[in-house]
């Protein structure tokens, strides 16, 4: 039947438009946002992505603009955050393809730190206030409430323990199998 043929054509070139013009309106918006943001003082992980301030980074990926590190303030022993490298301080202002790949860093994460440090969950909070550069924390859990913490504003005032973040660095710095993983995992979402 030849009308179903044409409709589902139509269908497919109104699909293929739609992702053109989403692809467009994204392309928009982060060169807009870019020229907001490089007139802001950088954030603190803008300055870590350049490498102006030290962190204890587990993974990093440039080509899709991906970092995991530790939290220097943890909520709990292992408390890693994911972040992008765009500085845009609300979730909804990535685009698409990086809310997806920062989702999927954040599940080899969750699973890391539960392989590793054996708590009884591993939360997910984004929460993007304090700093305006969206990130997402990965908490783990080791008695039930003890991820409150990640809300207590003392936390932050708490003198940095660099030995206590060496340790849990060496501890769950991603292995050259774990970080291939990911990379194939994140090459691959550039199909979507």
């Amino acid at each position: 039947m030849p009308w179903r043929d044409t409709r589902h054509n139509r269908q497919l070139r109104t699909r293929q438009t739609l992702r053109r013009r989403a692809t467009l309106l994204d392309t928009i918006f982060y060169s807009v946002n870019n020229i907001i943001m490089s007139q802001r003082e950088p954030t603190v992980f803008q300055k870590i992505w350049e490498g102006d301030i030290p962190s204890y980074q587990l993974y990093r990926n440039d080509t899709h603009g991906l970092l995991a590190m530790l939290d220097i303030h943890p909520a709990t022993p292992g408390h890693t955050l994911v972040v992008p490298e765009e500085a845009v301080d609300l979730w909804t202002n990535l685009p698409d393809r990086r809310i997806l790949q920062a989702t999927l860093l954040g599940n080899f994460v969750g699973r890391h730190l539960q392989t590793i440090l054996n708590p009884l969950r591993v939360t997910k909070h984004t929460i993007g206030f304090g700093v305006p550069h969206i990130h997402d924390q990965y908490v783990a859990s080791y008695i039930r409430g003890d991820t409150a913490n990640l809300y207590d504003p003392e936390r932050m005032k708490a003198p940095v323990d660099h030995g206590e973040l060496a340790q849990m660095h060496d501890i769950l710095t991603f292995p050259d199998q774990l970080q291939a993983e990911v990379d194939a995992a994140l090459d691959a979402t550039n199909v979507w």
